[in-house]
């Protein structure tokens, strides 16, 4: 499934019993679900200089729409409509582009961060809104997923926290000598695979208590943690991911996305 499909499906065909066309209705009108999902967009993007002097990264556009836009569409097509966005750097941007979503056909409440708090910092604020496993994903994040999918399996497998990967391929550019004993075997430009992280988890609520208020904690650390706690981590591979992280990255995913639409 790729970006450009996933984008495809919004509607879906109604039949009757004899297979005639009723009419279409949304994804989001059918499937409801009231699992939260918590978006991280209040990074400096220092990185993304200087398109982020008065913009925050979130809010950069691609195909004339915010990267914020997109992913919380891509959220609403499978049937989430409830968001919380952790905001600091440039704010009033989003509050005044997105206000309480009703414009959007979604919920959102905005969790302000008064200090940087790192991703599990901002989490532990929207503690009193969260009963049941949530999403997280940071806003500078294009994929496509079965969010849908992505809950079964988390709770098929009684994860307490899944974490989405994607196969990431990278080619050294050179000979590559491997030396074993007295043997010495060449191998060139060699290709490797690694499943990376992509910034998108599903989290079970009992994972905020190794949070402490106030306090500066990242995702990692709180995985590692959540491992020595010996609570189950799992993982749920996707095909579709775009990292919008420095200019090259977005000048990219700018061309992929217009491509896509074309």
């Amino acid at each position: 499934q790729t970006y450009k499909n996933w984008k495809r499906f919004q509607y879906i065909p109604i039949v009757d019993n004899e297979g005639m066309l009723l009419g279409y209705k949304e994804n989001h009108e059918i499937y409801n679900y009231s699992n939260k999902v918590i978006i991280m967009a209040g990074g400096l993007g220092t990185r993304l200089r200087p398109l982020t002097y008065d913009t925050p990264k979130p809010m950069l556009k691609l195909a004339g729409k915010p990267i914020l836009q997109e992913i919380i569409e891509s959220f609403k097509l499978k049937g989430f409509n409830n968001f919380l966005i952790s905001v600091n750097y440039k704010a009033e941007v989003i509050k005044n582009y997105f206000h309480e979503g009703r414009d959007f056909g979604v919920k959102i409440h905005y969790l302000e961060e008064e200090e940087r708090l790192g991703t599990c910092g901002s989490i532990k604020l929207a503690q009193t809104f969260i009963n049941e496993p949530f999403f997280v994903i940071n806003g500078d994040i294009l994929a496509s997923i079965d969010y849908e999918q992505l809950l079964i399996r988390h709770k098929e497998e009684k994860n307490d926290i899944t974490i989405c990967t994607f196969p990431y391929h990278y080619t050294v550019p050179y000979g590559v000598i491997e030396i074993n004993h007295s043997t010495i075997n060449i191998t060139e430009k060699p290709t490797y695979t690694h499943q990376i992280n992509c910034g998108i988890y599903l989290i079970n609520p009992s994972l905020l208590t190794l949070i402490q208020e106030h306090t500066y904690l990242d995702m990692p650390n709180l995985i590692q943690e959540a491992i020595l706690k010996q609570f189950k981590v799992g993982t749920f591979m996707i095909d579709e991911w775009i990292d919008i992280g420095n200019l090259d990255d977005f000048y990219k995913a700018r061309d992929r996305v217009n491509h896509t639409k074309e």
